[in-house]
């Protein structure tokens, strides 16, 4: 192909972003090897970038942050009532954009631009995330530390190489299996009530008690929370009263020896 001297600043921006969407990272492609892909000159690519090709790789960071398709989603995702399916269109999106994905996140291990636009998205995905998890009956710290322990596996999964291994959509369903198997506040319907369940104070006791049906998750992690407190005051107090139980015993015992 022989050279050019006519391109668009635009061109050179899409040309990259094609790339990036390949699953090529940026930094990996020095400007020779760019131009003779788009068949221009150095000094083409100089007349639309003189900052270099630093310039032109803040235009692709941007337009990566401004086009991803994650932020869209999250907005609409207020409107999805199941959790379990908000977590599904998230993880669903993640594994759809794991080249240009994967490919932004190899460059942000070199560059402070393209991090913090990776950072931007991940904090986004982690609180929505993090929302589902706890509208699944997690409590605020498990809901935090899950959300974010989930976004790195979403991102790690399939942005870990150029060529991502295929979505499993099994495995996914399993770990939505094992996350509602593991909150700890579960409604079971009855009438116009439904059951609460949650942990005890004990490894092996749990909680049982009724709340109007429809309370927002709020206030059932609120009433959660009050039936815990109650039992492990309840305990406290029993443990107390033993203690006191048993040093009346001992008591009695030194009174009876002497």
């Amino acid at each position: 192909m022989s050279p050019r001297t006519k391109i668009t600043r635009e061109q050179w921006i899409t040309a990259m972003i094609g790339l990036l969407s390949d699953g090529h990272n940026p930094a990996d492609m020095p400007l020779s090897e760019l131009c003779q892909h788009l068949g221009v000159t150095k000094g083409s690519f100089y007349a639309h970038f003189p900052g270099g090709l630093d310039e032109l790789h803040e235009e692709v960071i941007a337009r990566w942050l401004q086009d991803n398709p994650a932020i869209p989603l999250i907005s609409s995702l207020e409107a999805v009532h199941d959790p379990t399916d908000r977590l599904r269109l998230l993880w669903a999106q993640f594994a759809g954009t794991a080249r240009p994905d994967g490919a932004m996140r190899r460059w942000a291990a070199r560059d402070g631009h393209a991090a913090a636009a990776v950072a931007t998205v991940d904090r986004q995905v982690t609180g929505s995330v993090t929302a589902a998890l706890s509208d699944m009956g997690f409590l605020p710290a498990q809901a935090n530390v899950l959300g974010s322990v989930l976004t790195s596996a979403f991102a790690g999964a399939y942005h870990s190489a150029p060529d991502p291994p295929p979505a499993e959509h099994a495995a996914f369903e399993t770990l939505l299996e094992i996350l509602g198997r593991a909150a700890p506040v579960r409604a079971v319907p009855g009438g116009a009530q439904e059951v609460l369940m949650t942990a005890g104070s004990a490894p092996d006791q749990m909680i049982f008690f009724m709340v109007p049906k429809g309370l927002p998750a709020a206030a059932k992690k609120e009433l959660t929370a009050r039936a815990q407190q109650l039992v492990q005051q309840a305990a406290g107090a029993d443990e107390q009263q033993r203690g006191r139980r048993g040093k009346r015993a001992a008591g009695t015992g030194r009174q009876t020896g002497a």
